[in-house]
């Protein structure tokens, strides 16, 4: 299973310690954030591929390779 930067993080804050507390949080943030900006860019791409989907466009590959006996 995927552990997430920011819960990681809170699991080893050390209270006793506020600066390398809030260094740790604002890694975790920063983490988050590139997080957020990757599934955005990969629904942006994905966004851009249903269109083609609907309009009949079909990759070469799949022009190419016959799906088999159906039924």
């Amino acid at each position: 299973m995927r552990t997430y930067p920011l819960h990681s993080a809170l699991q080893d804050l050390p209270s006793d310690r506020p600066d390398e507390a809030r260094l740790t949080l604002r890694r975790a943030v920063q983490a988050t954030l590139e997080e957020f900006a990757e599934m955005d860019r990969l629904l942006d791409r994905a966004e851009r591929l249903i269109p083609h989907q609907r309009s009949g466009y079909a990759p070469q590959r799949m022009l190419n390779n016959p799906i088999g006996p159906i039924g």
